[in-house]
């Protein structure tokens, strides 16, 4: 299957149609293939297609890297030795980082370092886990994972996953829409998750610390999405949130299905606001009309990516004591941009993207009876969930729009707090971490010399970690 997408890959420098047939007999020829990298070559299909009607430059050059992003994905959830993981493991990120460059503005330059420098403290800790792998067994088979390679492998997943502090997903939303759909929905920021399930039992002993930064990551990425105003970027703090997410039910008997769900869905919505958000930059203020196929499909994939009762990830969050924290999270800033967007009469654009949302939409209500064979009332649990919904909408909405705008005033240094803010320590250290991290980010978006060096700092990574093997 590899070799044919390497194939498909290379194929694109003659048209960029097509790595589509490749990508397509490689569902058709293993139609038995797990469940993750069904759904890694479905999202890489549909990116693809997606890319002919939205990218106008370029072309053959994003088709041949997407379908390597792609090959890359599918070799590391087939890997079945560690240099082999390790390889795919960075070449994923050699690949997201030439996706993210490839419109060559500084902006998307500067996301694409940005996004290369922090994932690098990924590939280090990776590296040095394998080493004390084949330290302890003696080999770079797999199999169970000494506890010190295993806490390494914690901080490269959760980096790669970008989980707190280690935020990135949010830059790499410079990048074309149909390669967001791919980094956010696939194998790359979900590697982590994937990783730990393939091996729990190694991981069984870090649970408490696992859970503890998710849900850590979960509220802050909560937060930065409630005052986010930028479409994209409000779905990357909710996938490192649904990661997160990932990251507690890690040794789920339903795992893979939670992540089919997901990556159906949030590829869903990037290709949906793909088609009628680009031309306004992906401002959330839109003005669009809510009687449209387009409010409907929002509303639908909003809802089900929040966990809403009866909906999408709901029935993997249910047995879950945390559930409803994350729930309410995703619902705040999810109907904030829904109700910000869809506030008006202007009939929303409809293209490609709108049309494979809504298959990819339908798609992922299937997997529902297939992950759990007793719930033949899903269909009618959806429609009674929605008109609760709309029944008791008005205080949950009153409450959100007032949480929104508490942490508007927070969040901007330049508004003057209350008086009787004055002798509030944690108004002053809000502002003195807003200030690190300004500083910080400086350093990642400073001027660098030319973009190939990352390329070869990348290559030169990959294979002294072999030789050092």
């Amino acid at each position: 299957m590899i070799n044919l997408l390497l194939v498909g890959g290379v194929s694109s420098l003659i048209s960029p149609w097509l790595p589509l047939l490749f990508i397509g007999a490689s569902i058709l020829n293993n139609l038995s293939m797990p469940l993750t990298e069904m759904t890694t070559l479905v999202v890489g299909f549909f990116s693809i297609l997606f890319a002919m009607e939205y990218i106008k430059e370029k072309r053959k050059e994003f088709s041949l890297f997407l379908s390597f992003f792609v090959a890359a994905m599918i070799l590391f959830l087939k890997a079945n030795d560690w240099i082999t993981i390790y390889m795919a493991w960075e070449f994923m990120g050699l690949c997201s980082y030439l996706l993210i460059a490839l419109k060559s503005t500084a902006l998307c330059r500067k996301a694409a370092r940005r996004v290369f420098i922090i994932n690098r403290i990924s590939g280090v800790a990776f590296l040095l886990a394998i080493v004390i792998i084949n330290a302890t067994t003696g080999s770079f088979n797999l199999g169970l994972v000494p506890s010190g390679a295993a806490l390494l492998l914690l901080i490269a997943v959760m980096v790669k996953s970008s989980q707190f502090p280690f935020f990135w997903l949010q830059d790499a939303m410079e990048a074309p829409t149909p390669v967001s759909a791919l980094l956010h929905s696939a194998t790359m920021v979900a590697a982590g998750p994937i990783l730990l399930n393939r091996f729990s039992e190694s991981f069984s002993f870090l649970t408490p610390i696992i859970i503890v930064w998710a849900l850590t990551s979960i509220v802050i990425a909560s937060i930065f999405a409630l005052v986010e105003n930028h479409q994209k970027k409000v779905l990357a703090y909710s996938t490192i949130s649904t990661i997160a997410f990932l990251f507690i039910i890690f040794n789920s008997p339903y795992f893979a299905a939670a992540f089919a769900v997901h990556a159906l869905l949030k590829a869903a919505y990037f290709f949906l606001i793909g088609t009628y958000a680009s031309g306004v930059k992906y401002a959330i203020e839109m003005g669009l009309n809510r009687r449209s196929l387009s409010s409907v499909l929002s509303l639908f994939l909003l809802l089900s990516l929040s966990g809403f009762p009866f909906m999408g990830l709901f029935w993997f969050k249910i047995g879950e004591s945390l559930a409803p924290l994350t729930v309410f999270f995703s619902m705040a800033y999810f109907l904030k941009m829904y109700l910000t967007t869809f506030s008006g009469g202007i009939k929303p654009k409809r293209g490609s993207g709108t049309y494979i949302a809504l298959i990819l939409a339908t798609s992922s209500i299937i997997l529902y009876p297939l992950a759990f064979p007793d719930l033949w009332f899903v269909l009618f649990t959806i429609i009674a969930s929605a008109l609760a919904f709309f029944a008791l909408k008005t205080p949950y909405i009153y409450f959100v729009e007032n949480l929104v705008n508490f942490l508007n005033l927070v969040r901007l240094p330049e508004v003057e707090p209350p008086e009787e803010w004055v002798e509030n320590w944690g108004y002053y250290a809000g502002v003195a971490v807003r200030h690190l991290s300004k500083r910080i980010n400086e350093i990642f978006t400073g001027p660098v010399g030319r973009d190939v060096s990352y390329i070869a700092l990348s290559i030169v990574a990959l294979v002294l970690g072999v030789i050092m093997c």
